[in-house]
């Protein structure tokens, strides 16, 4: 006999229930696990060395930074499995401070490959920091102010992996001649961004603005009605790459030139994809669309001097100002369920 609670089945109630859970990603952790699992790392007056493994899940470090200023972590991967998806070194390295707020990250290594390299995160105090290591694509997620609010089991690779940490910022030839910061020549020189960027004036909604871009930079200077949240996506529209790929890199500076943010994979198809970020001084920032591996030319002061012409690519692209995305770890999508753009389904896959 069913009981009925109001008049309706309880039945149908845990039917309704099932169906609101369809779809949801259980093997999530949030900040406490990152904490508890952390392996510690001694610090020495020059950085500190760890020692892990990680496949689907993550490995996260704990670190007593003792100094403000830049700080260097490496994800130097010392053996390859097969994993879920790939047989590869691609890992995924996050910042965080001690209440969970990130720091800085990176995907594929600034001095060329697929393993992480932070290079000279600067470190406003001193005191406990964690590194979380994870493999492509795993997804980490945090909210609108920066805070950690979980990380999965997607990860598709399988790797053993020293973690090095480093006071300073890595200069000199690291990479074996890829192109990386500070070492390919500036041939877009800061004193030549004003001229050569196409205004953008924001004031709310979405604004699409048509680009391409090879070797060099693509730039635009925006403005904004009001201080606000906003998103940036590089949409590749079209591939002209002869030997290259369609591998988009968005860089946001402010007017005088320091680093704000920046983004390589996160949009669809190698398109990049700034989910959110806040935007305060309405006097201007650059926007730099690239193709990879063309990275600017910075110092330690997180200070861009210019731009070689080392992309790879040549693509033609949409650059979408809008406000701030949703993210789950799949490209392009707003509503944070896969789904794409969030619009209402008219052709059914029946």
């Amino acid at each position: 006999m069913i009981t009925r609670t109001n008049g309706r089945p309880r039945l149908v109630l845990v039917a309704l229930l099932l169906v609101l859970v369809t779809g949801i990603t259980f093997a999530q952790h949030d900040w406490g696990e990152v904490v508890k699992s952390s392996q510690y790392v001694p610090m020495e007056n020059g950085g500190g060395i760890a020692y892990g493994d990680v496949d689907v899940g993550f490995a996260s470090f704990a670190l007593d930074v003792g100094y403000a200023g830049p700080l260097t972590i490496e994800v130097r991967v010392t053996e390859v499995r097969p994993g879920t998806e790939y047989e590869d070194n691609d890992s995924k390295l996050w910042l965080f401070d001690a209440e969970g707020r990130l720091v800085a990250q990176n995907d594929d290594s600034p001095f060329g490959g697929y393993a992480s390299l932070i290079n000279g995160a600067q470190i406003s105090s001193p005191g406990r920091y964690y590194a979380i290591v994870a493999t492509y694509d795993n997804r980490l997620e945090t909210d609108f102010d920066g805070f950690f609010v979980n990380i999965g089991e997607e990860g598709g690779s399988n790797i053993s992996f020293d973690l090095i940490v480093e006071y300073g910022t890595r200069e000199g030839d690291y990479s074996g001649g890829d192109p990386y910061y500070g070492d390919a020549e500036t041939v877009i020189w800061l004193d030549d961004f004003r001229q050569l960027a196409t205004p953008i004036h924001y004031t709310g909604g979405e604004l699409v603005v048509e680009g391409r871009v090879g070797a060099g930079v693509a730039l635009y200077s925006l403005t904004l009605e009001e201080p606000t949240w906003i998103s940036a996506e590089v949409l590749v529209t079209g591939d002209m790459s002869q030997y290259g790929s369609a591998d988009s890199v968005l860089y946001l500076f402010d007017s005088e030139g320091f680093y704000i943010t920046e983004d390589d994979d996160s949009g669809l198809d190698a398109g990049s994809l700034i989910h959110d970020v806040y935007l305060d001084f309405m006097g201007g920032y650059y926007l730099a669309v690239v193709t990879f591996p063309n990275y600017p030319n910075m110092d330690g002061y997180d200070y861009v001097e210019g731009f070689p012409e080392a992309g790879e690519g040549d693509i033609e692209f949409e650059l979408i100002i809008g406000p701030p995305r949703e993210y789950d770890g799949y490209g392009d999508d707003d509503y944070g369920d896969g789904s794409g753009d969030g619009l209402e389904t008219a052709i059914w896959f029946d």
